[in-house]
């Protein structure tokens, strides 16, 4: 099944807002990077419910090294081990200026990743780059397991992304990124 716009907010609708706004939880700029909005000795306290928040997703964007960070105030899944759908949002730690935040979603049936979205910002808080229709299979799973109301998933997304100005209705692959990165992350509920 091809994703276009108007199926995309199945999974990543509940970022779609943040992404285009550019703005984090906070109020602040989402292209700063977590390190950069932290305000030192009280930040403990004020993420105690966030076990995950700093986990990084690591990778290259065009055979450059790139991190982000997982955002679980953004992330979540629906369903359980098998099925249910997965959104993910991270954060830009580093890479190359053009980049920001990344978003990447999937249905997941019989445990398998299907349907995937992936969108990458161009840096300045606005997505820009949506998953190219020449990617196939772009998310590999090694493990999917749930405990209580935690999922706990790794793996790897290997796409291209290619550019849009019409949140991903036409997609430009002369003007793309591909994107390698790897993942060992817990989501939280959406029931939560």
């Amino acid at each position: 099944m091809s994703f276009r716009p108007f199926k995309r907010s199945a999974i990543l609708l509940p970022i779609a807002a943040l992404l285009i706004t550019g703005c984090s939880p906070d109020g602040q700029e989402s292209g700063t990077s977590p390190a950069a909005q932290s305000s030192g000795a009280g930040d403990g306290a004020a993420s105690t419910g966030r076990q995950d928040e700093g986990t990084l997703i690591t990778g290259t964007v065009n055979g450059q090294p790139a991190s982000w960070s997982l955002w679980t105030m953004q992330s979540d899944f629906t369903g359980d081990a098998s099925s249910g759908t997965v959104s993910v949002m991270a954060r830009k730690v580093s890479g190359p200026d053009d980049i920001g935040n990344i978003a990447f979603g999937f249905e997941l049936g019989g445990g398998k990743p299907n349907n995937p979205e992936i969108t990458l910002d161009n840096g300045e808080g606005k997505r820009a780059f949506y998953l190219s229709s020449s990617s196939t299979a772009p998310v590999t799973l090694n493990k999917v397991e749930k405990s209580g109301e935690q999922l706990h998933l790794s793996g790897s997304v290997s796409a291209k992304l290619g550019h849009s100005t019409d949140f991903g209705r036409t997609i430009d692959d002369s003007k793309s990124h591909a994107v390698e990165l790897t993942f060992d992350i817990k989501l939280d509920s959406l029931s939560q």
